[in-house]
């Protein structure tokens, strides 16, 4: 089984326990592929970590540290799994006022101030994506306002958007994210070839520089920038994808599942690049199915359920019990 809850609900994925044990006492052997270290201790007896393409380990489940398996996949220490920075929220850059669009039939409102990241969160089909793609000029509006730094805007397009300052990184990056055969160099390059044009030609010198650049800045582990994209790791792909985002210096970043298929070296690099964002007052608007993560890494969370803001998490509220008893409850509750 590679990654079998990636797209399952909480309950979706006790049942799949369930129904492994089952399996289990039938006298049928596993073998699970997973980022969740949470998910192996529940299920797993023994574990082989893999790093670069190498057995760098096997361990009892039960007598191994998480510490322990968090270093021999990361290969280096990692103190805090969620190294949240503090917030100094400055001005409201993006205000949603009751928008809708032809896949949110309900009325949604939210903000976003510059130097914060401010999360989304609720069950599968909730509606989150759907906001992410009305701010990302993908789904247009039908209804309500959409003001970024106070201006009232209408993105027809991604490009517009992007135009505008917002860049989106998608749930899919092996759909909507990346060209899989093209090289990295041109993965990166893409949205910005106009600057390295000269009479209608790109001058691939600079291009390179560009890339290089790039890899080096977020650690990007490649052979060289003409690897295809698709020879590289989960991690390493969605870091090329913030990598061209990044580039065009947006002043409003939508993330839509961040991490999904990342391990959990490249989720801790991804969450230093939103801190180092936030720390130079850009926004950050983040959709995350993991819940340690979205309580983790945001300084608030807004909860969804069936197309609907049904609440706001922040402080003390941070909380999975107040986050699960707002996704389950039925009538909208006050933030």
């Amino acid at each position: 089984m590679d990654e079998p809850t990636a797209a399952l609900t909480d309950q979706e994925t006790r049942r799949l326990f369930q129904m492994i044990d089952d399996l289990k006492r039938r006298g049928v052997g596993i073998i699970y592929i997973s980022h969740r270290l949470e998910e192996l201790f529940a299920i797993a007896d023994r574990v082989t970590v893999l790093r670069d393409g190498m057995t760098v380990g096997t361990y009892c489940m039960r007598e191994v540290e998480e510490d322990v398996l968090v270093e021999r996949m990361v290969g280096r220490s990692v103190e805090n799994r969620y190294p949240r920075s503090e917030s100094q929220p400055g001005d409201v850059i993006l205000e949603l006022d009751h928008i809708q669009t032809r896949r949110l039939h309900k009325p949604i409102s939210l903000t976003v101030r510059t130097g914060e990241i401010v999360g989304i969160g609720g069950m599968m089909g909730a509606g989150r994506t759907e906001v992410a793609r009305a701010i990302a000029g993908i789904d247009r509006l039908l209804g309500g306002t959409m003001r970024l730094k106070g201006q009232s805007v209408q993105f027809r397009s991604p490009r517009e958007a992007l135009e505008h300052g917002v860049a989106l990184v998608t749930e899919d990056r092996k759909d909507d994210g990346l060209i899989l055969p093209f090289a990295v160099r041109l993965n990166l390059a893409l949205p910005t070839l106009a600057e390295r044009q000269r009479l209608g030609f790109v001058e691939q010198q600079r291009e390179r520089a560009f890339a290089e650049e790039w890899i080096r800045r977020l650690s990007i582990r490649v052979q060289d920038a003409d690897q295809p994209v698709v020879n590289l790791s989960g991690g390493n792909q969605q870091k090329v994808v913030f990598a061209k985002w990044l580039a065009q210096d947006p002043q409003l970043l939508v993330l839509d599942e961040p991490t999904r298929g990342v391990d959990v070296g490249a989720k801790h690099d991804i969450y230093q690049l939103m801190n180092e964002m936030k720390a130079r007052g850009k926004g950050i608007l983040m959709i995350s199915s993991d819940l340690p993560e979205l309580l983790g890494m945001s300084d608030r969370v807004y909860v969804m359920r069936d197309g609907a803001v049904v609440g706001q998490l922040m402080g003390s509220n941070m909380d999975q019990e107040v986050f699960m008893a707002l996704v389950a409850r039925s009538q909208e509750v006050e933030s």
